[in-house]
C-alpha cells in the first residue's frame, strides 16, 4: 500500500498540522481532500502537494451524523472510485475520525493512523505497519507556520576543527571573554592586539580578527568581533556537539543562525541559534550566554516551537548561567532546561534519550 498511487486521499485537520504532513508525505495522490471545521485551517498544506489536487470539506466536529453526511455528497458528487481511496484518520475530533472511519468502511476505502510513538502508519482495515517517512528538512516544519515568512540561513552550520575547538576554550575562560567585549565595546577605535588573560587577541577590523588561547590558535573572516566574544562563540560550542549527531545519522538539517522573515518587508520575524529535525520532530535550541536571562525566554521558546511543530516540537533551553528561577519555569512549562559547567554532559544525556 505505500506504494500505491491514490486518486484521492482524505485528511482529518485539528490543531496538530504535522499529522496531515505526514500523510501527504506518506502516499502518493492525485488528490488531497481535509475535512475540517470552521476553526483550523488547511491551506498551509498547499506548498507540500507537489502537484496533486487541493479540496476541503467543511463540517461540524462534533456531529457524527454531520461528518457522514458530508463525506458521503461529496464522494457521491464526485463519482470517487473507492477502491483507489484513502482516509488519515490521525487529526481531528473523536467525532470526526468516527464518523470519517464509518465511511472509509462503508465504501471499502483503505484507512490509516499513524502511531508516530512508534513511528509507524497503521493501515487499520488489514493492521499492517510500514515506517513512517522521515521529514528531514526543518523549511518542511517551518513551512507549517504561516505563510508569510521566508527562511534564510545567515548563521555557521559548518565549523573548522580550530573553530570548534576554540570554542571550547572560550566556554573555559568566557568571564574573560566578556571582559575583552567591555573593553572593545568602551575603546574600540584604539582597541589593542594582545593578551587579555589567558585570551590572545589579534585585531583586524570589525569582522577579522585571530584568537589564541593556550595551543589553540584559530583566525576568523566575516565574523562580528563584538558579538562573538560577547557570546557568539557559546553557538559554536554547542554545534560542535550536535553535529557529532548528525554525523551519526541520528539528526538531519542542523542549522545554526537560521532566520524567518517578512516576506514583503524582508523584516526579521524569528531567528534559530540551533534547529534540527530527528525525522519526525523539530528541535529548536535557545542559548543564553550572558548574565540577561528571564522566565520570559522559557515562555518565548515554548511559544515558538508550539507554532512550528505543536507536539512534534522539541524546545530546548540552555545557560551558561545556573539561575533557579529559570529552572523552576523551565520544570512548570516542561522545557529542557541545560545550564552550567555540566550543560555539556546534560544535553548529551538527554539527547541519547529522546533519540531513539
Amino acid at each position: 500500500m505505500e506504494n500505491k498511487i491514490y486518486d484521492v486521499v482524505f485528511h482529518l485537520v485539528g490543531e496538530e498540522k504535522v499529522p496531515n504532513l505526514l500523510g501527504v508525505l506518506q502516499l502518493s495522490s492525485k488528490k488531497h481532500v481535509f475535512i475540517k471545521s470552521k476553526d483550523f485551517a488547511s491551506t498551509y498544506i498547499k506548498n507540500l502537494l507537489n502537484g496533486a489536487l487541493y479540496d476541503e470539506i467543511l463540517v461540524n466536529p462534533f456531529d457524527i451524523d454531520n461528518v457522514i453526511a458530508k463525506l458521503q455528497k461529496y464522494i457521491e458528487d464526485n463519482s470517487i472510485n473507492s477502491k483507489n481511496t484513502a482516509f488519515n484518520l490521525t487529526g481531528g475530533t473523536k467525532m470526526m475520525f468516527t464518523g470519517a472511519y464509518l465511511v472509509s468502511n462503508e465504501i471499502g476505502a483503505d484507512a490509516f493512523y499513524f502511531d508516530t510513538a512508534n513511528k509507524n502508519i497503521i493501515f487499520l482495515n488489514d493492521n499492517i505497519t510500514y515506517p513512517i517517512k522521515q521529514i528531514k528538512s526543518v523549511k518542511t516544519f517551518l513551512d507549517l507556520g504561516s505563510e508569510i515568512y521566508y527562511i534564510q540561513n545567515n548563521g555557521n552550520s559548518s565549523l573548522s576543527a580550530e573553530r570548534a575547538a576554540m570554542a571550547k576554550k572560550l566556554y573555559k575562560y568566557y568571564q574573560q571573554a566578556k571582559k575583552i567585549h567591555t573593553l572593545y565595546s568602551e575603546n574600540k577605535e584604539n582597541f589593542e592586539s594582545k593578551y587579555y588573560g589567558k585570551i590572545y587577541v589579534e585585531y583586524y577590523s570589525t569582522t577579522s580578527f585571530k584568537l589564541k588561547i593556550e595551543d589553540i590558535e584559530c583566525i576568523y573572516n566575516d565574523v562580528n568581533f563584538s558579538a562573538y566574544v560577547d557570546g557568539g562563540w557559546f553557538e559554536d560550542y554547542v554545534l560542535t556537539i550536535l553535529k557529532d549527531y548528525e554525523k551519526q545519522g541520528r539528526i538531519y538539517d542542523l542549522h545554526s543562525g537560521m532566520i524567518m522573515a517578512d516576506v514583503k518587508t524582508h523584516r526579521k520575524m524569528q531567528e534559530f541559534d540551533a534547529i534540527f529535525t530527528d525525522g519526525l520532530n523539530l528541535f529548536i535550541i535557545e542559548l543564553k550566554s550572558g548574565n540577561k536571562i528571564d522566565v520570559k525566554d522559557i515562555n518565548k521558546i515554548k511559544v515558538i516551537t508550539n507554532n512550528f511543530g505543536g507536539r512534534f516540537a522539541r524546545p530546548v533551553f540552555i545557560s551558561i548561567l545556573d539561575k533557579q528561577g529559570i529552572k523552576n519555569r523551565a520544570i512548570l512549562d516542561k522545557v529542557p532546561y541545560f545550564y552550567g559547567k555540566d550543560f555539556e554532559k546534560q544535553l548529551i544525556e538527554y539527547l541519547d534519550k529522546i533519540l531513539i
